[in-house]
């Protein structure tokens, strides 16, 4: 019956579009003070991500104690591995690098914000005043205001549900402050509304990446680009992802990819210069990073990254330089604290050296590297005590560290602490059973036990792993007191 009424009425009648007119407008107009008055969220300050973020990846190097290149992108420096030469100076010598894509607790993609949108038509006053709203957020956004920001948009989505790009913004706005989930809502709201949204897509992409569900992050990635091709941002992130799977080769595609399309994209050279030095292409890589470095001089992470590649061609000065670089640009860059401090190692310059492994550890107490490389350099020090204290650091943090053990072993054996160091070189074959120093070590400490126990099985296991060290035992004073032990006898010179 209502219904029939209303459908009575004549809506164009001069007598009825005034009086209706009024009303619709002062319905707005209570809405919208009512928002205006509502309290808006706290602002954050200076923002924590601009327009695009663009944190990159620092890739820190770790020492293989055992003189093989275990560790992944990473230089190593050599130092004494037995008891006897603790004391001995560093070698110059660096290892090869090798990948290493771990860098997950960053968020490594590029999150992008919808622009400001033209004033609807009039006739819809609600939709209006939302894009109203909607574009102050953008403005509060650029200039920092994180806060205002995130308030305005939820008023736009509250005064038009269906403003994609103000659930796309709210959403970039919530992840800002690590409300992923919350951010995750919105950017599935704006897909709702708009399935073929390239900005929603690649953003749900950087949020999921930064959950570490890098195969939703992927899916998303490429239908941003199913729906936009040239969208230089969805192939950056969907490079970083790749990459995060260990697929170097098709994270390089979509590096290159992004560049043809925006070639300033500095953090993308910085990117596709660690996939091409964990694939060898060392001179690849530093064309990439001194790309990063002309875009921004002030690339901390593309001068850390420089100083590695430039240490793997041994060219430790220039290394030194880069990372001195970035320390100057980001003093709180404790992975160049740590890779200036094996750079330093390398030059058998331990003091500066332990000074920057301390260095890291200021800022990263837990950065197990840093403490077992400060070991190795306090052990080379003759500081034992001191080493081991960081030795069983590493351990705390990760039992099965097999260098630590082996270190540690090292360490004990040359305080006399021998069965100390036997069960600690038990630990490290135990964790690496194919290290060829983890069993001489342990043959060589169980040979100078008194009375001497048995090294034989042991040292079979080291001269089956590397034959080398059979002659090694030829002249190795530790074993002068089972010369004449018929089994060493037989194994080290065939008798």
């Amino acid at each position: 019956m209502t219904m029939e009424c209303l459908g009575a009425i004549q809506w164009d009648h001069p007598a009825i579009v005034g009086p209706v007119a009024a009303a619709l407008t002062a319905g707005v107009f209570a809405i919208v003070t009512a928002i205006m008055k509502r309290k808006k969220p706290p602002d954050d300050g200076a923002a924590s991500i601009s327009t695009t973020v663009n944190p990159e990846i620092t890739v820190a190097p770790q020492i293989d104690i055992d003189n093989k290149p275990i560790s992944v992108f990473k230089p190593t420096v050599k130092l004494g591995l037995d008891e006897k030469d603790v004391g001995q100076e560093v070698s110059k010598a660096v290892d090869p690098l090798r990948q290493h894509i771990e860098a997950l607790s960053e968020q490594l993609a590029t999150a992008q914000l919808a622009p400001k949108q033209p004033v609807p038509d009039s006739q819809h006053p609600l939709k209006v005043k939302a894009v109203e709203f909607y574009n102050a957020g953008v403005d509060a956004y650029n200039e920092g205001q994180i806060g205002q920001a995130l308030g305005h948009w939820l008023d736009a989505v509250k005064l038009d549900p269906d403003f994609a790009a103000a659930h796309n913004n709210l959403a970039l706005a919530l992840q800002d402050k690590r409300e992923l989930d919350a951010a995750i809502e919105h950017y599935n709201a704006a897909l709702r509304i708009d399935p073929d949204y390239a900005y929603a897509h690649n953003n749900l992409g950087v949020a999921l990446q930064d959950k570490r569900e890098l195969d939703a992050a992927i899916e998303h990635y490429n239908a941003a680009l199913r729906i936009d091709p040239h969208y230089a941002n969805a192939h950056y992130n969907l490079a970083n992802a790749l990459k995060g799977k260990g697929d170097l080769d098709a994270a390089i595609e979509h590096y290159n990819a992004a560049l043809r399309i925006e070639p300033d994209l500095g953090g993308a050279h910085n990117n596709l210069g660690v996939a091409l030095q964990a694939k060898g292409e060392l001179d690849a890589a530093i064309e990439h990073y001194n790309a990063a470095l002309r875009i921004d001089p002030d690339h901390a992470a593309a001068h850390n990254n420089l100083g590695l590649v430039l240490q793997d061609k041994r060219e430790l000065d220039a290394a030194i330089e880069h990372y001195n670089a970035a320390l100057r640009i980001d003093p709180d860059l404790a992975d160049a604290h740590y890779n200036l401090g094996n750079a330093l190692a390398a030059k058998g310059e331990l003091d500066a050296a332990i000074e920057h492994y301390n260095g890291a550890l200021r800022i990263d107490p837990d950065h197990a590297a840093a403490h077992n490389n400060l070991g190795n350099a306090l052990k080379a020090n003759g500081q034992l005590d001191a080493a081991i204290e960081h030795y069983n650091a590493v351990l705390r943090t990760d039992p099965d560290d097999a260098k630590a053990h082996n270190n540690l072993g090292v360490a004990l054996a040359a305080k006399g602490e021998l069965d100390d160091a036997i069960e600690h070189y038990h630990a490290a074959i135990g964790i690496n059973p194919n290290s060829a120093w983890y069993h001489y070590n342990l043959a060589r400490v169980l040979a100078q036990k008194k009375p001497a126990a048995t090294p034989v099985a042991a040292l079979a296991r080291a001269i089956e792993l590397a034959p080398r060290f059979r002659d090694q035992a030829r002249s190795e004073p530790d074993y002068d007191g089972i010369r004449d032990d018929p089994g060493f006898r037989k194994l080290v010179y065939g008798e």
